[in-house]
């Protein structure tokens, strides 16, 4: 199987509240809270391969959102007074994360979600996606259940939070020559 039928059948799973890990779950409820207060301004952050695009499938379906995998031609979308907005892969850089919140809420968005590695250093309200070993654990048993695959150790807790889940998976399920650092970012 290839690794793209990996990745998008675990991001279907992304409808189903089991298959979150717990910090998954807090990030969650912590933007549903901010958007049900009508926060407009929130800003998802952390290390790659720690679930930030999976939460954004979740919240795009739980928040009836706006899901774009990057903030390319987002001036060309068009939005609902309720819609909220989730741009993977956002600048994190105060002056381009400002121009985007801007020009989103001006167009009509009630919520604009920004997903990065670093946190935006603005009044923004932000959410922290870390990684525990609870979290690898449950993921290990969510990779199981629905990949049927179980031969993978756990890292040590410094290695995990260097290289996230993706890249647990990546090592299991790819063979060496297909291998590729910017697959799974």
């Amino acid at each position: 199987m290839l690794w793209s039928s990996y990745h998008y059948k675990l991001l279907a799973l992304a409808q189903q509240q089991d298959s979150l890990t717990a910090s998954q779950k807090k990030a969650i409820q912590s933007i549903l809270a901010l958007v049900h207060d009508r926060e407009q301004r929130i800003n998802l952050w952390g290390n790659s391969g720690v679930g930030k695009t999976f939460v954004a499938h979740c919240l795009d379906y739980q928040a009836e959102g706006l899901y774009a995998c990057s903030i390319k031609n987002y001036k060309a979308f068009e939005f609902s007074p309720n819609s909220v907005v989730i741009f993977d892969n956002a600048p994190q850089e105060r002056k381009s994360a400002r121009l985007i919140f801007g020009d989103v809420l001006w167009a009509g968005a009630a919520t604009v979600i920004l997903i990065t590695r670093k946190p935006i250093n603005d009044a923004v309200r932000k959410v922290n996606l870390s990684l525990t070993t609870e979290d690898a654990e449950q993921f290990q048993k969510n990779v199981h259940k629905e990949l049927g695959i179980s031969t993978f150790e756990l890292p040590d807790q410094y290695h995990f939070q260097q290289t996230g889940l993706w890249m647990m998976l990546k090592n299991i399920i790819l063979p060496n020559s297909e291998k590729k650092e910017n697959v799974w970012v």
